[in-house]
C-alpha cells in the first residue's frame, strides 16, 4: 500500500471518529438536558435557597448532610405510614432487631417534644428489672444529654456488649428529682409470638414481624394441635 494511500486510508478513520464522538456527545446531551428538563426546577431552587439561609443564619452549626437526610426524610413519611427512609446505620440496626436478638437493655422508645421516652420496657430484660417504666423520659445516656438526640444515635449508645454496664438518667412524672438507674446490658430476645389458653381455644398472637416469626407461629400452632385445641 502507498504512502498515499495509507494517508488517506487513516484520515477516513478518523473523520468516522469524529462523526461518531460528535453524534453519540450530542444524543447524551439531548438526554440528559431532557432528564433536567423533567425535574422541578422551580421547587429545586426553593429547596437550595432554604438550605443556604439555615446555613447561613441559624443560630447553630447544623452538618448539611444532616439536613437533606432529615428533608428526604420528611418527603418521604409524608407519603404514607408505612413509608420511611432509612440510613445505613438505621438500615443496619433495623437488620439486627429483625433477628429478634442483640446486646441491650431492653426498651422500646419514641421521641417526644425532644426527648426520647420510653414507649415499654420489654418484659425480663434488664431495664424491666431495674423499674424503668413507660412514659419515663430518658434525660441523659452515660452523662450525655439526649435533648434533640436522634433515635439512630441512642440506639447506638444503648446497645453494646453484653454484660457492660450503662448509666440511664431519667425524669419520671410525679417524682422530683431525676433518677439514676445503672443497667447491666444483657442479650435481649424479642418475643415474636404470643400464646394463651381460653379453655379448649388456644390464642396466638403475632406481635411482630421477624427473621424467626413463620417458624415460631409453627411452633406454636403444633403444641396447640397436640393438645387437640380449637385455634
Amino acid at each position: 500500500m502507498s504512502k498515499k494511500l495509507q494517508f488517506f486510508t487513516l484520515l477516513f478513520i478518523c473523520l468516522i471518529l469524529v462523526v461518531f464522538l460528535y453524534f453519540g456527545f450530542s444524543v447524551t446531551s439531548k438526554a440528559v438536558a431532557n432528564q433536567n428538563s423533567n425535574l422541578p426546577q422551580k421547587q429545586i431552587k426553593i429547596f437550595s435557597e432554604v438550605l443556604n439561609i439555615v446555613q447561613s443564619d441559624y443560630v447553630e452549626k447544623i452538618p448539611t448532610s444532616k439536613l437533606i437526610i432529615d428533608a428526604i426524610k420528611g418527603m418521604v413519611s409524608s407519603l404514607d405510614p408505612h413509608s420511611e427512609f432509612l440510613t445505613p446505620q438505621e438500615y443496619k440496626n433495623m437488620q439486627t432487631t429483625m433477628k429478634g436478638h442483640f446486646g441491650g437493655i431492653g426498651i422500646v422508645i419514641d421521641k417526644k417534644d425532644n426527648f426520647l421516652t420510653v414507649v415499654s420496657p420489654l418484659p425480663g430484660t434488664p431495664a424491666y428489672k431495674a423499674g424503668i417504666k413507660a412514659n419515663d423520659v430518658i434525660l441523659k445516656i452515660n452523662n450525655i444529654s439526649t435533648f434533640r438526640m436522634s433515635l439512630e444515635k441512642a440506639v447506638k449508645l444503648m446497645r453494646g456488649k453484653p454484660g457492660t454496664y450503662i448509666k440511664l438518667t431519667i425524669a419520671r412524672k410525679g417524682v422530683g428529682q431525676p433518677l439514676i438507674f445503672k443497667l447491666k446490658r444483657a442479650i435481649i430476645h424479642i418475643k415474636n409470638i404470643d400464646t394463651k389458653l381460653f379453655g379448649d381455644i388456644g390464642y396466638i398472637k403475632i406481635i411482630q414481624f421477624r427473621d424467626h416469626t413463620a417458624s415460631e407461629l409453627n411452633n406454636a400452632l403444633s403444641k396447640l394441635e397436640k393438645n387437640t385445641l380449637k385455634v
